[in-house]
């Protein structure tokens, strides 16, 4: 079994950290992890999408309260203030952050690239945050005042509410996130990357930043896919640990194998960022492994509907 530590993204990385700050189960977060986040309008390099922060089922099945603040004052006061406070009310805070403006990201003064980390400390005298970062696996890392005034998006609120019993059951509250999951339109999308694939004529088409392929838009994308197909696997691991039905062992099995196969093109697109050759022949490569995948999640969409709806 893998580790789902490697297979989180940044934002999956800081609520897993509330998560465990607050002792709750932390893979209710991959209720929502089965995506293609994918816009045909946008040009090839830019077309796959970043993951949107969700909390899937944590909010259903645990005690925990969110709140979301999006409009700041110039001099950010609300954030310095509820930053103090927030030992006292045993909240944490996590913050959507430009890496442009982010000191210790690999994108700082390089690209705008959306990043998340908990805010802990404000330093009045220095006028800086005292941040950690999971994804980085940073504990104390700064940014200044005016760095965050430039780069914050939005501000994040867990708070704990006065603990109850909770008897919902955890694979009923997933099924009603299932019915969510549009599987026509998901793998129509998967259909079109992968035909556009093959209409790429330069593997310029592909690469958004020329310098490091570790930051282009494509590299990011398809990693957060590939992992959003390991979040899936791990959560129904944890279904068969509950039940001992082997059934979702099945299916945990069969997420991890689309999870590695997006992993394998990813691979090729770090080869293609380094040398062209056989760029044809990649490409076609490229594009079998996509409709093995349509294919592979159309089978466990009608798995899932045979055995919990016939």
């Amino acid at each position: 079994m893998f580790q789902i530590e490697q297979h989180l993204n940044c934002i999956q990385q800081n609520i897993v950290e509330i998560c465990n700050y607050f002792n709750v189960e932390f893979y209710y977060i991959f209720f929502d992890s089965w995506k293609f986040n994918y816009n045909k309008s946008y040009i090839f390099s830019k077309c796959l999408l970043m993951p949107e922060r969700t909390e899937g089922g944590l909010c259903e099945l645990t005690d925990i309260e969110i709140q979301q603040y999006k409009d700041f004052d110039k001099d950010l006061l609300e954030v310095i203030s509820m930053v103090q406070s927030h030992a006292a009310i045993k909240s944490r805070y996590m913050i959507m952050l430009d890496s442009y403006y982010c000191p210790w990201h690999r994108g700082y003064k390089i690209l705008h690239i959306p990043h998340w980390c908990l805010i802990n400390i404000y330093n009045s005298k220095e006028r800086k945050f005292l941040c950690e970062d999971p994804f980085y696996k940073i504990k104390n890392c700064q940014i200044h005042l005016d760095d965050l005034k430039m780069g914050i998006e939005s501000l994040v609120v867990y708070t704990m509410k006065k603990k109850k019993t909770n008897n919902q059951n955890v694979i009923g509250a997933f099924k009603r996130h299932l019915n969510e999951v549009d599987i026509s339109v998901l793998t129509s999308n998967m259909s079109d990357f992968a035909n556009r694939i093959l209409n790429i004529e330069t593997i310029n088409e592909l690469f958004d930043y020329k310098p490091d392929v570790y930051l282009c838009n494509i590299f990011r994308s398809l990693k957060f896919t590939a992992d959003m197909r390991y979040n899936m696997s791990y959560l129904f691991n944890k279904f068969y640990k509950l039940q001992s039905d082997v059934f979702y062992k099945v299916i945990s099995n069969r997420f991890e194998d689309c999870g590695q196969k997006f992993e394998n093109i990813n691979c090729i697109i770090i080869k293609l960022f380094y040398s062209s050759n056989k760029f044809d022949k990649i490409k076609h490569e490229i594009y079998k492994i996509m409709i093995e995948l349509i294919r592979d999640e159309n089978q466990i969409y009608a798995m899932l509907q045979d055995y919990w709806y016939k």
